[in-house]
């Protein structure tokens, strides 16, 4: 199972591209990332891996997955970065889906570097995801964070940081954004890079070690 995975997981570390890094730049908002998977197979099992730095929010058909805030916890991330596991399978549908994320600059994107002491920061917000899904029929598909996905710095949260808290604008709120049948025509495409080793977690064993006890009959 480990070579299985390693073989199809595509999945990049991604941040915002650089047409919109000026405005981001003046205005640190929260940006907004979707992917849109149809599904035609009976699903018996999916999970979705998933570290987003600074903080995250994770959405799938409209509805945020699992209860977490502040997530994941600091840590020095030119050395490491934590990720999570959710069980999807009761979420995932028959038919088109979406998966949605809101990236929120925490300690990673730092606002300010010297006032009132020198702070670290480690670059834009970016984010490493994977979706496992595990057919009946013995078949697998992954959703990965790869060029698939498209973004907009345009949602309502203008402005976020550990020190400030946050600027929110409703007017800027988009309906159903992580939902099927959204129209996501002028948003942008993102940036995907290479995987920064000493930061972004590897995954791949946990998810082997997981299918491997689900197989087992193990929890």
């Amino acid at each position: 199972m480990a070579l299985i995975m390693q073989e199809v997981s595509q999945e990049r570390e991604i941040e915002i591209p650089e047409p919109v890094r000026d405005v981001y730049r003046q205005w640190r908002p929260a940006p907004l990332f979707r992917r849109s998977f149809t599904v035609s197979r009976e699903v018996e099992r999916a999970r979705v891996y998933v570290s987003g730095l600074g903080y995250y929010e994770l959405y799938l058909n409209g509805e945020k997955v699992g209860d977490h805030v502040l997530d994941p916890g600091l840590t020095d991330y030119s050395k490491r970065a934590p990720y999570v596991t959710y069980d999807i399978t009761d979420r995932v549908r028959a038919g088109d889906n979406v998966v949605g994320v809101i990236l929120g600059n925490g300690r990673f994107f730092a606002p300010r570097l010297t006032v009132p002491v020198k702070t670290a920061t480690y670059g834009y917000p970016k984010m490493r995801l994977m979706m496992r899904v595990e057919f009946v029929d013995g078949t697998v598909r992954d959703i990965v964070s790869d060029g698939d996905w498209k973004l907009t710095t345009a949602g309502p949260i203008r402005e976020n940081n550990d020190y400030d808290g946050e600027t929110y604008d409703a007017r800027l709120e988009q309906e159903s954004w992580a939902s099927p049948g959204f129209d996501d025509a002028h948003w942008q495409a993102w940036c995907v890079y290479a995987f920064h080793p000493a930061a972004f977690p590897d995954w791949r064993t946990d998810a082997a070690l997981a299918a491997a006890s689900h197989r087992d009959g193990r929890q």
